[in-house]
């Protein structure tokens, strides 16, 4: 435990962390269930996931394949008033205009296919949300959410080392889905959101992790609030033809 957030770097699996794992008792252990279930969630409940509940969910998640075994990644959990704190900061520097500042930038060159699936889920999110696309000052409102981390009692950086890339990047993405399926199967939710790496400074100042790591992306942890509207959506999948082929 370090102050008021949890820091958890993996290693090889031994006995000891076996034996937690036969312990865990999720919700649901079928794939095909929680990958079906699994939504990023955007409300939450004010409930706290316990430091246990971390550390359970992270001796799961963490046998995610990796190149050479190499888990080259750290990940950083901020709750509490440290979380609040977080959060206000990253709100008075969004409201304040203040200019974005990515590790990575975020990508503007997509292909037409895909530039239409994502016009698509903004345009099916607001109208599941009942907020009129003319309406600017609620569809704001609404986006502005992310920068509260939709209410979540926790928020998770995921961070790579500065002097690596693309390979680390991979089994950090490999990571990142065993995490919200494990999640899921605890009875927790999560929302990855690329809106939570716009300012690693802000970041780096909770975790410590900024001199020699880089903060890749954040995402939303807690339990979900069933009773909320957004939780009852859906996005779409692109059509099989569309992402996949098979050669033979």
């Amino acid at each position: 435990m370090i102050d008021n957030f949890t820091f958890l770097v993996f290693s090889s699996v031994n006995l000891e962390t076996l034996a937690m794992m036969s312990e865990i008792k999720l919700h649901e252990n079928n794939i095909e269930k929680l990958m079906k279930k699994r939504i990023s969630t955007r409300a939450f409940l004010q409930k706290d996931v316990s430091d246990e509940k971390l550390n359970q969910l992270m001796t799961l998640a963490s046998r995610a394949p990796s190149w050479k075994n190499a888990q080259s990644y750290k990940i950083a959990f901020v709750k509490g008033q440290k979380k609040d704190s977080l959060m206000k900061e990253f709100h008075q520097a969004i409201t304040g205009r203040r200019d974005l500042a990515p590790h990575y930038d975020h990508e503007k060159n997509h292909p037409s296919i895909i530039k239409k699936r994502m016009f698509n889920l903004g345009m099916k999110l607001y109208s599941h949300m009942e907020i009129e696309r003319k309406d600017k000052e609620a569809r704001e409102a609404y986006f502005m959410k992310n920068y509260e981390a939709f209410g979540a009692p926790v928020v998770a950086f995921y961070y790579i080392p500065k002097s690596l890339a693309e390979w680390t990047i991979l089994d950090l993405g490999i990571l990142m889905g065993h995490v919200c399926l494990v999640a899921e199967g605890m009875g927790l939710a999560t929302c990855f959101q690329g809106s939570l790496s716009v300012y690693p400074d802000i970041v780096d100042r909770y975790t410590g992790l900024g001199d020699e790591m880089k903060m890749i992306v954040g995402m939303s942890l807690g339990y979900p609030d069933t009773e909320d509207r957004s939780n009852s959506f859906y996005s779409d999948r692109a059509p099989l033809e569309e992402v996949m082929q098979i050669i033979e």
